[in-house]
C-alpha cells in the first residue's frame, strides 16, 4: 500500500469514502452520511489503521535492514552531508526529493548525536536519527515514514 494511506494526507471522512467507493459500497463521494452503518464504517476504518500500522512496520524493517548492510556507507555520507546511501534512506523515510538537501545537511549537522560511536547497533542508529528528523519542522512534517 505504500504510503496510500497515510493519515497525514487523508482525513477519516476521505478514507471512508475512498474504501467504500473501491468497495462499491458507496452511491456517491460527496456524502459520507450516505453510509448508514457505523458498525460497517468502524470495520472499514479499523481495516485501515490495520493495514495502516502493517506498512509502518514493514518500512522499519526495511530502514533497520538497510541500515545493518550499508552501516560504514551511511557514516561516511553523513559526514559528508551527501551521497547514495544517504538519500537512499531519506527515501526510506518517504522524505520527498524537495526535501533531500535539507535532509542530507539535518543529517551532518547532528552526525555527532546520530552516532555517537562507531559500534552502534542499527536500531538505535535509527533512533537517534529519526529524534533529529522530528526536530526539525520541514523534515518532520514531509518525511512520513517517521514514527
Amino acid at each position: 500500500m505504500g504510503g496510500f494511506f497515510d493519515f497525514k494526507y487523508f482525513s477519516i471522512s476521505a478514507i471512508i469514502c475512498l474504501i467504500f467507493l473501491s468497495n462499491g459500497r458507496a452511491g456517491w463521494v460527496g456524502d459520507v452520511g450516505f453510509i448508514s452503518s457505523t458498525a460497517t464504517i468502524s470495520a472499514v476504518v479499523s481495516q485501515v489503521a490495520e493495514t495502516t500500522a502493517d506498512a509502518i512496520e514493514s518500512n522499519k524493517k526495511q530502514q533497520l535492514a538497510f541500515v545493518e548492510v550499508n552501516h560504514n556507507n551511511l557514516i561516511m555520507d553523513m559526514a559528508r552531508g551527501e551521497g547514495e546511501h544517504l538519500s537512499a534512506l531519506a527515501y526510506l523515510y518517504g522524505c520527498p526529493i524537495e526535501v533531500r538537501e535539507e535532509y542530507a545537511q539535518m543529517a551532518q549537522r547532528n552526525f555527532k548525536q546520530i552516532f555517537p560511536s562507531y559500534q552502534m547497533e542499527s536500531v538505535n542508529i535509527l533512533s537517534n536519527l529519526e529524534s533529529e528528523i522530528v526536530k526539525n519542522p520541514l523534515l518532520a512534517k514531509e518525511c512520513k515514514w517517521v514514527s
